[in-house]
This record gives structure tokens, sequence and C-alpha cells, in this order.
């Protein structure tokens, strides 16, 4: 007679554990941030539940942002001051779990997306593995005022990356790339960020559009220039020794990579511009 109550206490509680943590990151930016910053954050879960229900009687998942309650006033109530955030659900990046959710905001499409985006200070996107739900920072769009100074690299005279940073940690590689787009760009291209070890050997990657999807190059206009950060996952533990840090952009319907021009005039191999280098014990503490 037990047993139910006892597998219902336990699962219940690894449902709040993992709805609560993206909730968590969310009251930690908005308290980063000023309280007139619009920080807007995509497919928050608003609950979830396990795949396999135990309890006999009732609902046995956990509801954690109720349609009716604004994400402004959510974080207002946790940081103890006005807050602009905004929450939405774009279904085009949801994906399916072993576990169920349901997805926090109003449905937007790419095109209502956009204007949220660009609109937006800061822009937080969830990402659904099978054993955590982590809030990772997308990008934001930037002014139109070119910077002085040289390109890292232009691709197909269409797309400059104006800079690139990254951030090692011990199983987390960040990389925080400006596009400038001085022509209509490649409608299909995604941007690559691949991490390889001493040998060329590509042991890790992240693949997305630009803004890990939330503003696909085929939405951008001529002079239009964005921040896009990549959040890449690293094996663990990494061997000794040197890693490579690897972007550039390719046609996702051929496969292709663009032609990428270095400041220099020369052509990367591979069409890939290297952007820095690592080794495991350099690598900085997790945010």
């Amino acid at each position: 007679m037990l047993a139910p109550s006892f597998v219902f206490i336990r699962q219940r509680m690894a449902l709040y554990h993992l709805n609560a943590a993206p909730l968590q990151e969310v009251i930690d930016v908005a308290k980063r941030a000023g309280p007139a910053d619009r920080l807007l954050f995509v497919n928050l879960p608003a609950w979830v539940s396990a795949e396999r229900q135990w309890y006999p009687i009732g609902h046995e998942g956990v509801l954690f942002l109720p349609a009716y309650v604004t994400l402004s006033d959510f974080v207002s109530v946790n940081t103890g001051q006005p807050s602009q955030a905004i929450g939405v659900e774009f279904n085009n990046l949801t994906t399916p779990q072993a576990y169920h959710y349901g997805v926090y905001g109003p449905p937007l499409d790419y095109e209502r997306l956009a204007l949220e985006v660009r609109s937006a200070l800061e822009v937080h996107l969830a990402a659904y593995k099978p054993e955590v739900i982590e809030l990772n920072p997308a990008g934001r769009v930037l002014d139109q005022t070119r910077p002085a100074g040289s390109d890292r690299a232009s691709f197909d005279t269409r797309v400059a990356l104006e800079s690139a940073t990254w951030l090692a940690c011990a199983d987390r590689l960040g990389v925080a790339l400006v596009w400038r787009a001085d022509a209509i760009p490649p409608a299909d291209a995604h941007v690559f960020a691949h991490v390889l070890d001493a040998r060329g050997a590509l042991i890790a990657q992240h693949d997305s559009p630009p803004l890990q999807g939330l503003l696909p190059f085929w939405q951008w206009q001529p002079g239009e220039r964005a921040l896009d950060v990549h959040p890449v996952d690293l094996p663990a533990p990494l061997e000794g020794g040197s890693y490579t840090i690897a972007v550039g952009l390719y046609d996702v319907v051929t496969g292709q990579r663009v032609p990428a021009t270095l400041p220099d005039g020369s052509q990367p191999p591979n069409d890939a511009v290297l952007i820095g280098e690592f080794a495991p014990g350099q690598q900085a503490s997790c945010p």
C-alpha cells in the first residue's frame, strides 16, 4: 500500500528539481540585469511530468508557471524589483524527451519571434535534455554601427565575422561570435563551432542557425549585426594536449561550407576559421 506513495514522492521531488533549475537561472539572469532591461526567454518549462504514471489517483506533474502568471511578475516576486522579462514558445526548437513537459508563453512563428528577439537586450533559450533542462544564452541583436578594426573573416563576401571569443569550463565551451550581414546572407547557412584535438579530429560541436535557431540568416537584412552564442558540450574527461576551436558557415541543404576569406586574403583550410585553443588545465570554472 505504501509503495505507490513512496514512488510518487520520490518522482515528484525529481520533477521539482528538473523544472525549478531553469527557472532559478531566469531569476539569476534578471538579478544581473537592470529592472528596465527587456529579457526574452524562449521555451521555458511551465510544467513537467514523468512518462510513467505511478499514483492511482490525481495528477503527477509539477506546475511552476501557470498561464495566468506573467514572467515579469514571477521575476519581480523572486527578485524584489520590477522586471521586463517575457517568455514565449517557439515550437520549432522543442524536442521530445523521456518526460512530458509544457512550454510557457504564447506560441510565436518566425516573424513574430524575430520582432521579440530584435527588441530584447538578452535572449535565452531552454534546452531540454534527458536528465536536465538548461537555460542557455543565445545572444542578441546589436546596433548597426560597424566598429573600427579588421574582421576575423568574410564568408562569400556576404557575411563578416567581426569578432570571436570563447570560455572553456569543466564540461562546456561557450563560443560567442559577432556576425554582420554585408549583403543578404545565404538563406540556408548554419553556423558551426567545432572543437578539434591535436590530431585534427572533431571531438565536440554545436551547429545551428544564428542565436541557436532563433534568428536564422534568411531573416537578416544587409547591415544587421548580432551576437551569436553557441554552447558546446565537451566530452569528460578531456585528455591532455591542446584543443583548437574552429568556426564557420555551411549550407544545411548541400552540406557545403561557405567559402571563407581571412583579412590577408587567404582562405583557411576547409573554410574553418581558427579562433583559439585551450588545454584542459586552462579551463575556468563554469558560471
